[in-house]
């Protein structure tokens, strides 16, 4: 886990947007390795991580109009990881989204809706 006293923090303040420098996302990263490593999971978090930085290339090469966006097959990977790892993730790091971004816990996970310009707007529903 990452530094208790900076997870317990972040676990309080609950930031739905976090700005900070690579080393602490460097921290955050090396300590869920480290756990997943204990507990025999390492293959699924590099799975992980090999995923959201596609999936993360993808949406942005869309968004510069240099691809077409995530594959069917990247997006539900993405999709069933956000359910499960990246669920602890959020967690750890005060399980909060933008509300203009994700709709409220009862209404079940969805994609993000963003439009051209790549500025967020609400999920219809």
């Amino acid at each position: 886990m990452p530094r208790p006293r900076l997870a317990a923090t972040l676990r309080a303040v609950r930031p739905a947007v976090m700005v900070t420098e690579s080393r602490p996302v460097e921290r955050f990263v090396a300590a869920f390795r480290r756990d997943a490593e204990t507990d025999g999971r390492a293959g699924a978090f590099g799975l992980a991580v090999d995923v959201a930085v596609q999936y993360a290339e993808a949406k942005e090469h869309k968004r510069f109009g240099t691809g077409s966006g995530p594959s069917a097959k990247l997006a539900v990977q993405h999709d069933v990881l956000d359910r499960g790892i990246y669920a602890e993730f959020r967690h750890a790091l005060g399980e909060r989204r933008c509300p203009r971004c994700w709709p409220p816990s009862s209404a079940g996970l969805t994609s993000r809706a963003e439009d051209p310009s790549g500025r967020h707007r609400p999920l219809q529903q």
